[in-house]
């Protein structure tokens, strides 16, 4: 499947909210909680005190926040065909943000891995034409495909010189 299709049909599955109750990703994030605050100090969760929902947003954008003692989560749809172990890194992430704390730079990683190859770039840059409200009629020079394959991401081959 081409990384334009794999785009068109990410968007074009969610059209609405998601009202859909992940219990998969309630534990996920109930298990950064206690990873990340062991104590319960700042929170007492259970995973039924969790709310997580995929929401169509213009990009990729994710929220989490705290409401009567519950956690409310939107992940962008375009993570709703995400694997495991990335949904599992960006759970970490939300949870340090909520926490005011660091995220573990493996999971940092595994996110940044996700987010930043072709497809879900493509997959967001579609969503925002979509849904977003500014009209952009080409692709910056630095999100086209041929540039992902000239440059090298991650690997430090030639100092910064900035």
């Amino acid at each position: 499947m081409t990384i334009l299709r794999l785009a068109h049909k990410i968007v074009r599955q969610t059209g609405g909210e998601m009202s859909q109750n992940n219990s998969h990703l309630q534990r996920v994030f109930s298990d950064a909680f206690r990873q990340l605050d062991p104590n319960g100090r700042r929170f007492r969760l259970g995973s039924s005190d969790i709310e997580v929902k995929f929401y169509p947003y213009a990009g990729l954008h994710h929220t989490i926040r705290v409401r009567s003692g519950r956690v409310y989560v939107r992940l962008s749809d375009i993570f709703q065909s995400a694997p495991p172990d990335v949904n599992r890194a960006l759970a970490f992430l939300l949870v340090a943000r909520l926490l005011s704390r660091k995220a573990p730079p493996a999971h940092e990683r595994v996110y940044r891995k996700y987010a930043f190859s072709p497809q879900v770039l493509r997959a967001s840059d579609i969503a925002r034409q979509k849904r977003g409200r500014k009209v952009c009629r080409f692709l910056p020079r630095w999100r086209s495909a041929s540039f992902y394959s000239s440059h090298s991401f991650g690997t430090n081959a030639e100092p910064d010189r900035r």
